[in-house]
């Protein structure tokens, strides 16, 4: 069991003290992620999507709906990161990770 105390801190004074909200959001992905707890980050990451188009939004999203076995939902998101990365190293990983969802 890990001590989550700082991360906690840090996403309650992020939001009260009116920081960035999508720096917050970040916060909360990462913890949500931290304490294996996958089945909102799709509620979480989709709204962040359209203003950040990051391969690793797309991956993070996509290894949620793994871990719910949402195969067919995670392939998709597999898929948008590959297409969005230059990086050889996290191709070849979403690359594995799609031919394991075949």
């Amino acid at each position: 069991n890990q001590d989550n105390t700082l991360l906690d801190s840090y996403i309650k004074r992020c939001v009260s003290w009116d920081f960035d909200k999508d720096i917050c959001r970040l916060g909360e992905i990462g913890q949500q992620i931290l304490l294996k707890q996958y089945y909102q980050l799709d509620q979480m990451i989709l709204p962040l999507l359209s203003k950040f188009p990051k391969s690793y939004l797309f991956m993070i999203l996509a290894e949620s709906y793994l871990q719910q076995s949402q195969s067919a939902e995670a392939k998709k998101y597999f898929v948008k990161a590959l297409s969005l990365t230059k990086d050889e190293k996290i191709k070849s990983f979403i690359k594995q990770k799609l031919q394991e969802l075949l």
